[in-house]
């Protein structure tokens, strides 16, 4: 049994490129930013697939299995860098991304700091 097993394993990397490949399609083809997906799981997903991979290289050893952890960290990976490049770069709103550049450029940026600024100049 177990050596069937060792046989049929390699079909775990091919379902998993297979899994990926709609989600990754959908985001490359994109129109709009993705709705209702969450950026937070994508990168607890990216961490954790990173740990396993580390693990079965590190740890375990297992040359097939740190294949398939590599390729789905990687695939992770490739899918949450889509999602961030959808959400904040590709489909960004130009004037909002230029009033987030401009506020983060600004000397001023809390209330704290006017607070202290608008002391000093009455001062």
């Amino acid at each position: 049994m177990a050596e069937f097993i060792t046989i049929l394993y390699p079909l775990v990397a091919l379902a998993t490129v297979i899994g990926y490949l709609p989600q990754i399609r959908k985001l490359i083809v994109a129109t709009r930013r993705p709705q209702n997906v969450s950026l937070a799981s994508w990168l607890i997903w990216t961490v954790s697939g990173f740990l396993a991979f580390a693990y079965a290289g590190i740890v375990l050893q297992d040359f097939m299995l740190s294949i398939n952890a590599g390729l789905n960290a990687a695939l992770i990976t490739l899918t949450t860098g889509l999602i961030i490049y959808n959400n904040y770069i590709r489909f960004e709103d130009k004037d909002e991304l230029k009033e987030k550049i401009t506020k983060s450029l600004s000397p001023v940026t809390n209330e704290a700091e006017t607070t202290a600024i608008r002391i000093r100049e009455a001062a």
